[in-house]
């Protein structure tokens, strides 16, 4: 394919602007750069300062919303971190991807993080984003490793071994969990695998696009799993990036899909992650993008 799953994240997400009156984009813009620390990275969640999650997903908000000059203190922050020393797979992954796109300088930086990363290598030929040494590999962490390579301009290493991994991942009911003998497939979890397989120009099972349209609810978001009680952003917005990726037509959700999302949006400008959540975060706001970007 010609594109990173993140450049085609990016242009999605930018689609959302169309839809914003700019009044509403500048309530966004003003929520994220609050998020903004000194040192230049973005606040975690509990509000107790920059983490390398939060700050991949405020880049990302600014980036869409035409606001790169902003981001001019994140090269700092990202090479006060960049030995990469401590952190766990996901947080490994985020430094990449923030490397990749601030400051790629070093060589050997960018070895000993890709390096970290191949820790977290299973015994089938994935990854685990909790564990090393661990016996089968994740979805979730399949899709953060593709993330982190391809950011970087790199092949994915043992590719062949990576898909037998993540096709060991799927359930009965065809879709694919992060646990092991899980009783159903995950939403997430199956949009990772759809996305890995499209990052690599690979068709994936159009049985997944029924599964995953089986998950829209009523209320107009999607579900984690078949058991979830209430929709939430996350899985609306990875579920409808995945969709888009098979072609698949959202013609007929459209309209009450757009009503979720929508409703989740703040006062401060930015979005919560589901009906009963009424803290908004940076993660969350690109997520409202990314699946706003979907539906336009």
């Amino acid at each position: 394919m010609t594109h990173t799953i993140t450049q085609e994240m990016f242009a999605t997400a930018r689609r959302a602007c169309a839809r914003l009156e700019p009044s509403a984009t500048q309530r966004i813009i003003a929520f994220t750069t609050a998020q903004q620390q000194p040192d230049g990275g973005f606040r975690a969640r509990d509000g107790t300062g920059s983490d390398l999650y939060y700050t991949v997903f405020g880049a990302a908000v600014l980036e869409v919303l035409g606001q790169r000059h902003r981001l001019k203190p994140l090269r700092g922050y990202v090479k006060s971190v960049a030995h990469g020393r401590y952190l766990d797979f996901v947080h490994l992954v985020c430094l990449a991807r923030l490397h990749a796109r601030t400051a790629p300088w070093g060589f050997l930086t960018r070895r000993r993080i890709l390096d970290a990363i191949e820790g977290y290598r299973s015994a089938d030929g994935g990854y685990h984003h909790a564990r090393q040494n661990a016996a089968h590999g994740t979805p979730y962490a399949a899709f953060l490793a593709t993330l982190a390579y391809t950011d970087y301009g790199r092949p994915v290493p043992r590719r062949e071994a990576l898909l037998e991994s993540l096709e060991a991942s799927r359930n009965p009911d065809g879709a694919y969990a992060n646990e092991v003998n899980a009783s159903t497939g995950h939403t997430n979890a199956t949009a990772a695998a759809v996305l890995v397989r499209h990052s690599f120009g690979l068709d994936t099972d159009p049985a997944l696009a029924d599964w995953l349209m089986a998950r829209h609810d009523a209320r107009g978001g999607f579900l984690a799993n078949p058991q979830a009680p209430i929709p939430d952003l996350l899985s609306t917005a990875t579920a409808l990036f995945a969709l888009q990726a098979m072609d698949v037509s959202l013609a007929a959700i459209r309209e009450v899909c757009t009503e979720f999302v929508e409703l989740l949006w703040q006062e401060n400008g930015g979005f919560s992650g589901h009906l009963v959540d009424d803290t908004p975060d940076c993660e969350y706001t690109f997520y409202a993008l990314l699946a706003l970007g979907v539906l336009r």
